[in-house]
């Protein structure tokens, strides 16, 4: 006899609560529905609780409780409840009117209705759109016929997925399994329900088919290909776009051998590297997409004869346990890559070869730019050296008792040899700034002081052609400011030259006007106004370009290379200003009535202010007048001349005579170390490039000799004819002290002397 029996049986016999014997009766029908069949021990242990019960009233409906007179009925009665009550699964059980007789207290948990409300309602009011779905009622109603009709309940054991409804109006998806409930005869109690909330089983299936839809949809329709292969290395699926990469279908591809889909130049390659797959697998190893190890380009034939280039990466598939199951590979087209890449390597080889060349030809410039720069040297040495000879001699000559024909071949002479020795400074500077080799300075020195002397030559350049010259520096401007007092000199002097130069008749002025003075820098601007030619406005828009002057036939009447103010506007570039010119001069109406247009060229540039001039060899304050006492105190002191050309002996000697020194005399630096050697000294004026042993190398001797040496200290002014970039600080690393270009003049020999043997009798002789 089944465990259900014996329970009904006791149950009709003693007096076991309907309650119990109900909730008993639940527990056996939910162990039914998962399956599983009642233990005999459960089955025992539930007929003994059973027969311990007294008889049940006749009159007692089977769902009312009755007295319960036997502890350990209460105790299992209880324990069968409390697996009921707290199944999170919902339980009820309907008649076949479709109400319901029970339900567990988690059907209210869930459905949020209470007991007494539930008691009674139809199950399909708990359905979404279960009361219009005619299916239900239709099989509920074939239900309640087959069971009136004596036939077993027709859907025990089956299962129904559907949405319910929560009290709030929340739905929720939920799976149904039903039993029928009968008596000990036979009798139709009602159906028995188990209902489980499977809302997130629902969710995972959904998001599982959508991805695997998504897989597949990306799959198909990629422009990659994407194809797998079992464990023995055959195909399980290729998408369909390799079609558009290789013209094949998928069906064709899968029943390729691997050597016809592979190009020979890359079937090794292919076959190597799966090879290494399969030995990584035999390992146990994982094989996760790495771009090293798991990658491989291959050339692969298409259809119509051509052939692609693919990178092809590859992974293993693994199942939530971690077996592999497969090999998953992806396959992109590379065929326009390899071809860029192609073509980038040659470019790179082009490029290449290119720069090869462009070095071979910046290495050659440059070796043509040194060549070139030490033939400059060498010039400006081999000119500049007669040139000494010639100036010095001819300065020397004008000192003499000259009659006025020999004064005036002196002072042509002189003119001569000054105009080379300008033209000379023109190209050098010209080939300085062209090569990026001409370097500014930043010393602080007097502003009023440099524009009274250039003012003051120019002055009397301008009286000897007998037109006027004025000269007015605003009081605003600062007196000391910080720049290249050289350059600055050097742009005021070309710009006032060619103003006395072009002009016969009227006026030459020079202006400084600070349009703003700050604390720390101040904006000037220098113009300079002539009533001379003018300049054509043809011409204007060229003038500062090389070999370039106002008029062609200004260079057979004024003469002139057109480097002047090419130089002149390049220098103002870098001293960070503006040179530019108008013609006719502004206000030319009201300057004068004689002369021509005029013209008026305008040098604006901005000067950091400085609190106070800075002395230092080589850019001396003031223009120097001799003085007796400082003659005769000349003449106590030792002087050395070094110098092999015989004529700049002469003129060095004459011009250091004049100022009352009679010097010692040596022709190379041998020569001069011997002399060095014997006696102390005050000064050395060394010539640099000399027979035997040069000036550098003797200060570098001379500097390096033991510290008992008598002159190892004494100072050492250079005189050289090399006037390029670097020639002042090749003898100021040498170890010389100053530095005197050539031609040497009287003055700059006088302002040596003072600075390093008279340094205290400097001040007040400006």
């Amino acid at each position: 006899m089944t465990a259900f029996a014996d329970l009904k049986k006791a149950a009709a016999r003693r007096l076991l609560p309907v309650g119990v014997a109900t909730v008993l009766l639940v527990l056996l029908c939910l162990i039914s529905l998962r399956g599983a069949a009642v233990p005999g021990l459960v089955a025992a242990l539930l007929l003994v609780v059973c027969c311990l019960a007294r008889p049940r009233p006749a009159s007692a409906h089977p769902f009312t409780r009755g007295p319960d007179d036997a502890d350990g009925l209460r105790r299992s009665a209880e324990f069968y409840r409390k697996i009921v009550e707290d199944s999170k699964d919902i339980i009820w059980v309907t008649d076949l009117d479709r109400h319901f007789i029970y339900t567990s207290p988690s059907c209210s948990a869930v459905l949020g209705y209470a007991p007494s409300e539930l008691l009674g309602m139809d199950p399909l009011d708990l359905v979404r759109g279960g009361k219009e779905d005619r299916s239900l009622k239709e099989r509920a109603l074939q239900i309640k016929e087959a069971v009136l009709a004596g036939l077993p309940y027709p859907d025990s054991g089956k299962s129904r997925e559907m949405e319910l409804i929560r009290r709030d109006g929340s739905t929720f998806w939920a799976e149904a399994r039903s039993t029928g409930l009968y008596s000990d005869d036979g009798a139709f109690i009602g159906i028995l329900s188990v209902v489980r909330d499977i809302t997130a089983r629902r969710a995972a299936e959904e998001a599982l088919r959508e991805s695997e839809e998504r897989f597949r949809l990306v799959a198909d329709n990629a422009m990659d290909v994407i194809w797998t292969l079992d464990l023995q290395g055959r195909f399980t699926y290729v998408s369909p776009s390799v079609f558009r990469l290789r013209g094949y279908t998928p069906e064709e591809v899968m029943s390729q051998p691997t050597e016809e889909a592979i190009c020979p130049g890359s079937l090794d390659l292919f076959v190597e590297g799966m090879k290494g797959i399969w030995e990584r697998i035999a390992k146990g190893e994982k094989i996760l997409d790495d771009p090293e190890d798991n990658h491989v380009e291959l050339e692969q034939p298409c259809k119509d004869g051509t052939t692609v280039w693919t990178d092809a990466s590859i992974t293993g598939i693994y199942t939530p346990s971690g077996e592999l199951a497969g090999i998953l590979g992806v396959s992109r087209d590379i065929t326009a890559r390899r071809a860029a890449e192609r073509a980038l390597a040659s470019a790179m080889s082009r490029l290449e070869e290119e720069s090869r060349l462009s070095q071979e030809l910046a290495r050659k410039a440059e070796s043509a730019n040194v060549a070139k720069s030490e033939f400059l040297a060498n010039m400006s040495h081999e000119i500049r050296t007669p040139l000494n000879g010639i100036i010095g001699m001819a300065s020397l000559l004008l000192e003499k008792g000259l009659n006025d024909d020999q004064r005036d071949c002196a002072e042509t002479l002189l003119s001569s040899a000054e105009s080379l020795l300008g033209l000379l400074n023109d190209i050098l500077d010209f080939s300085k700034i062209e090569a990026g080799r001409l370097e500014l300075e930043s010393v602080r020195f007097d502003l009023r002081e440099l524009v009274d002397r250039v003012a003051a030559h120019f002055a009397a350049a301008a009286a000897e052609k007998g037109i006027q010259f004025r000269s007015d520096f605003d009081l605003e401007a600062p007196r000391f400011v910080l720049g290249d007092p050289g350059r600055l000199r050097q742009v005021l002097t070309n710009l006032l030259s060619n103003a006395v130069k072009f002009t016969d008749e009227g006026e030459v002025a020079l202006e400084l006007h600070s349009e703003r003075t700050g604390a720390k820098d101040a904006d000037l601007v220098f113009t300079v106004r002539d009533t001379g030619v003018g300049v054509p406005p043809d011409r204007a828009a060229h003038i500062f370009d090389k070999f370039v002057q106002a008029d062609r036939s200004t260079t057979r009447r004024y003469g002139g290379t057109g480097l002047g103010l090419a130089i002149t506007s390049q220098l103002a570039e870098m001293m960070g200003g503006r040179l530019s010119v108008a013609s006719p001069a502004p206000g030319r109406a009201q300057v004068a009535a004689r002369g021509g247009p005029g013209s008026l060229f305008r040098f604006s540039v901005r000067l950091p202010v400085a609190d106070r001039p800075e002395a230092r060899p080589g850019e001396r304050r003031g223009a120097l007048t001799l003085d007796e006492s400082c003659m005769s105190a000349l003449a106590k002191k030792r002087v050395l001349l070094v110098e092999d050309n015989l004529i700049n002996q002469k003129v060095a000697v004459a011009i250091l005579r004049k100022l009352g020194v009679v010097p010692a005399v040596a022709s190379d630096g041998v020569e001069a170390l011997e002399i060095l050697s014997m006696d102390p000294y005050d000064l050395v004026l060394m010539d640099v490039e000399m027979p035997n042993m040069d000036g550098l190398e003797a200060a570098r001797r001379l500097r390096a000799m033991p510290e008992d040496f008598p002159n190892r200290l004494v100072p050492v002014v250079a005189m050289t004819a090399r006037a390029m970039k670097g020639d002042q600080d090749a003898c100021m690393q040498a170890g010389m002290n100053d530095y005197v270009p050539k031609p040497v003049t009287a003055e700059r020999l006088w302002e040596a002397l003072l600075h390093w043997l008279l340094p205290d009798t400097l001040s007040g002789k400006v």
